[in-house]
């Protein structure tokens, strides 16, 4: 089991950057294989869907089809937004019928590339009529999650949602105006983003594509795109000229 004192740390940390770090820090405190996520009944958050798959070894080529598992109609994401579950952590197979589980198509198109052996599910509100609905994944050959990594992931629920929910409010409502983010010095606004931010930022300055830095880094473009909108909301800008300006005045 992991240090559960640095899991909490690191899903309260200031710097923390929203859906998709949960799911890296979930996923590997509970040793997932994939893992997604999506927010409900936000029409003001403009990405509202995550996918992670880099611990399933998944070609890049591949990863990118993959990317779009929460909008796929019939898939477990369908079916459980359709039968909302109580906020809190669920296990589908104690859902649905074994065959269901089998054989409903419920994580198609990943099952296509790995067989699912297990889920693990949380359910959350966050504010409004918003909610959110984030997926763990064990695949083929690994055994279904077991009990300690089930009672993990109930203790951690309250802090997961407690984060999701604080990432939606800064995106919705950050703290300060563009303008006022914009006045802060540089080191200031570096220290707003997480380490995987900051290794993008770093490919962004080198004036490579978000689809050059995917390759790079193993990841889809989805992803990549996920992490250059969070760069360009914390330094306050919407673009990256505006980013390669604020280097170009030091």
């Amino acid at each position: 089991m992991p240090d559960e004192i640095e899991v909490y740390a690191s899903l309260e940390s200031p710097l923390y950057g929203g859906l998709l770090q949960v799911l890296e820090t979930v996923s590997r405190a509970i040793e997932a294989d994939a893992a997604a996520g999506r927010v409900y009944q936000c029409a003001e958050l403009s990405m509202d869907t995550c996918v992670l798959l880099s611990r399933l070894g998944v070609d890049p080529r591949k990863e990118a089809a993959l990317s779009d598992w929460p909008n796929q109609p019939g898939n477990l994401f369908d079916r459980l937004a359709k039968d909302r579950q109580p906020n809190g952590v669920s296990r589908p197979r104690d859902l649905f019928s074994e065959q269901d589980f089998a054989d409903a198509g419920l994580f198609r198109p990943i099952e296509t590339v790995h067989p699912i052996t297990d889920c693990l599910c949380q359910c959350m509100e966050l504010q409004g009529k918003s909610w959110a609905l984030l997926c763990y994944l064990r695949a083929a050959p690994h055994l279904p999650f077991a009990e300690d990594q089930i009672a993990l992931l109930r203790r951690l629920h309250p802090t997961v949602e407690r984060t999701i929910r604080q990432s939606l409010r800064r995106q919705l409502h950050p703290n300060g105006s563009p303008e006022t983010i914009q006045g802060l010095p540089l080191p200031r606004r570096l220290a707003r983003l997480s380490k995987t931010e900051r290794q993008i930022l770093g490919y962004l300055r080198t004036a490579m594509t978000e689809k050059q830095i995917a390759d790079e880094l193993s990841r889809s473009h989805h992803t990549i795109h996920v992490h250059v909108k969070n760069i360009y909301r914390k330094f306050g800008i919407s673009s990256r000229r505006e980013l390669m300006e604020i280097f170009m005045e030091r």
